[in-house]
């Protein structure tokens, strides 16, 4: 945030040193890009970043996915990659505490859920806690106890909704889309023989057959 950059690095600009700075980045890259008449070699995996996650009190979780959001969405990022504060002496956040590496975790989990499944903000905010932090627990079941929106139907629910059920992830949807088209109608028995039968049992318990 601007807030912490000031304490940090108050010679720097959030718009002009950083944000534009990246836009430029991913526009150069872009360019470069389709130069090249071969789908491989320079640019071809994209730009990332990486932020440092503070401890929690000094930012919030949603600070970070409020930006991740952004970058994505806006700048067209191919990966946001997180680390955990670690305090360093004679530095102006020393006496900060280190960072959990759970809480890393669950940044991540979230990220992908932005980046790979189609989750919005306002679905995200569900998860967090009321101070805007991420409780440690998987975000996707997290969404799908808090959200009132399950169980789906498994023969009705477009390829969006099966990307929010817990077990299920982009492959096997675009999967379970296509045999559903192939055979009409889908039994719990496709789902074990398609995704094993301990992982169909806990996805049953999101969908209905």
């Amino acid at each position: 945030s601007r807030e912490v950059l000031d304490e940090i690095a108050p010679n720097k600009n959030w718009e002009r040193d950083l944000f534009k700075c990246l836009k430029a980045i991913v526009e150069e890259a872009r360019r470069a890009h389709a130069e090249r008449e071969r789908p491989y070699g320079y640019s071809r995996a994209g730009v990332d970043t990486q932020l440092v996650l503070h401890p929690v009190g000094y930012t919030t979780d949603y600070d970070y996915i409020r930006l991740t959001w952004k970058l994505y969405r806006e700048l067209g990022l191919r990966r946001v990659y997180y680390s955990g504060f670690i305090p360093v002496r004679g530095t102006p956040l020393q006496g900060n505490p280190a960072c959990p590496g759970w809480r890393v975790k669950r940044v991540y989990q979230v990220s992908f859920l932005i980046r790979d499944y189609g989750f919005t903000l306002d679905e995200i905010k569900l998860v967090l806690n009321p101070d805007g932090n991420l409780p440690d627990e998987d975000p996707k079941v997290c969404f799908a106890r808090k959200s009132g929106v399950f169980p789906v139907d498994l023969n009705t629910a477009p390829l969006n909704e099966l990307l929010k059920v817990p077990g299920i992830g982009p492959v096997t949807a675009r999967k379970l889309v296509a045999l559903r088209e192939s055979k009409g109608h889908l039994c719990p028995e496709d789902l074990r023989r398609l995704l094993g039968r301990e992982r169909a049992r806990r996805v049953l318990r999101y969908v209905e057959v």
